[in-house]
């Protein structure tokens, strides 16, 4: 499995603020799990229903010098109940939703795309699990990343922090970073552009993943 740009970003943008669980929804190859325990101390758990994944995570978690606060959990999100709450959760979301579409096509359509995980069951679970105090955040695309945050808000999850997400500048935007919270409040929002002319990076994504790419300049990809 390959890191992407998306799980990088979304590593690197998340706010810490000294967390003592965190759950990484839909792990993957671990990535925002060891990103995170990098920046914290917090106890870390990571769920991904794939098997694959779950054991390349376990076997990039094993090889880190954190793997005494990172546990891999092979599990569904519905059935997960670690009986606690988590100060942070965090996800990358590997399923895809058109928000033009009627809400029972739009349903289906995230069920087969994700295989068994639509964003409201995302949501309801979040909210089950995270603490009164806690953050949830994720990346979305743009106009899917929209109507998670029309849903959250009907759920009692706001949005306390936002970027957007441009490819370039005078692009429209790609991508959705998103900060949650059960307290509504005054919402602070950014921007950010990852490329110039070329292929180069902008100072801004530099900055942004410079403790994790120091000295990072290009990528082989034009877009995220």
């Amino acid at each position: 499995m390959k890191v992407g740009t998306d799980g990088v970003l979304l590593g690197a943008w998340i706010r810490v603020d000294d967390p003592k669980r965190i759950l990484d929804i839909g792990a993957g190859t671990g990535l925002l799990a060891l990103m995170l325990a990098q920046r914290s101390n917090a106890q870390i758990d990571g769920i991904d229903i794939d098997e694959a994944a779950c054991s390349q995570a376990e076997e990039n978690v094993q090889a880190s010098k954190w793997k005494s606060r990172i546990r891999v959990l092979c599990s569904s999100l519905q059935e997960f109940n670690p009986g606690q709450k988590y100060d942070l959760i965090v996800s990358n979301p590997p399923y895809f939703i058109d928000s033009y579409m009627p809400d029972d096509v739009a349903r289906k359509r995230a069920r087969q795309a994700s295989g068994t995980l639509t964003y409201s069951e995302l949501l309801d679970n979040s909210m089950r699990l995270l603490s009164a105090d806690g953050k949830m955040n994720v990346i979305l695309p743009f106009k899917e990343g929209s109507l998670f945050r029309d849903q959250a808000m009907q759920k009692g999850l706001f949005i306390s922090r936002y970027t957007m997400v441009y490819s370039r500048e005078g692009n429209p935007p790609k991508r959705l970073l998103m900060e949650f919270s059960r307290k509504e409040g005054m919402t602070e929002e950014s921007s950010l552009i990852l490329h110039g002319d070329g292929r180069e990076y902008s100072e801004q994504y530099r900055q942004l993943t410079a403790d994790y790419f120091p000295g990072i300049t290009t990528t082989p990809n034009a877009a995220p």
